[in-house]
């Protein structure tokens, strides 16, 4: 079925996908960047989109909680990076302190990845966006916590490079990515109504 003309010229052909690009130039531009990295010794685990709520019936990571710690303790051991990419804590439902107090054992344990923690905020918690919030509600609980837009590295195989990686959660150029409008707005949708549906 074809937009009506009305709403459709709202919304120019390609502007969401030149929206998105914009978003992920940037995002690839400011990236944090690390030095290159062997394709054999590079050794991560990526998780994201935990959505980890105060432990109530919203609460998405509520039910994925002891196969997340008992995962975490294998890389842990087995020498992995911990890579958490974006929307780890859901910070559109819930105060940072009711997640993080409810988190505490889970917080504990990704801390004692130490140096090999790689945090990176999403559209959910881009309140870590902010170096203020993360020392205030964050950093009590993992403490020297960096969290970061987006990273790039470089994989090399015996010296010549190989890959260039890019780490993002993805959110970026989207219209709840930021638009002063639309995000409490969303924020205000999702803790009262989508949570209480939940």
């Amino acid at each position: 079925m074809p937009v009506p003309a009305f709403i459709a010229r709202w919304f120019p052909q390609n502007a969401y996908a030149k929206r998105i690009g914009k978003g992920l130039n940037e995002a690839y531009e400011n990236a944090t960047s690390r030095p290159p990295v062997e394709v054999n010794e590079l050794r991560a685990v990526v998780f994201s989109d935990h959505h980890r709520g105060r432990g109530d019936g919203a609460d998405d990571f509520r039910r994925c909680e002891e196969a997340y710690a008992a995962a975490l303790g294998w890389y842990l051991e087995q020498g992995y990076e911990l890579w958490l990419v974006g929307d780890v804590e859901e910070l559109w439902e819930n105060r940072a302190v009711h997640v993080m107090d409810r988190y505490e054992d889970i917080l504990a344990l990704e801390y004692q990845f130490r140096d090999r923690l790689w945090r990176f905020y999403g559209n959910h918690d881009m309140a870590w966006k902010q170096q203020r919030n993360v020392e205030q509600d964050l950093a009590r609980y993992v403490p020297g916590t960096h969290v970061r837009e987006a990273l790039k590295l470089v994989i090399t195989d015996e010296g010549k490079p190989l890959a260039r990686l890019f780490v993002v959660h993805g959110h970026q150029g989207t219209i709840d990515s930021g638009n002063l409008l639309v995000v409490p707005f969303s924020r205000f949708v999702v803790r009262f109504g989508w949570g209480t549906l939940q």
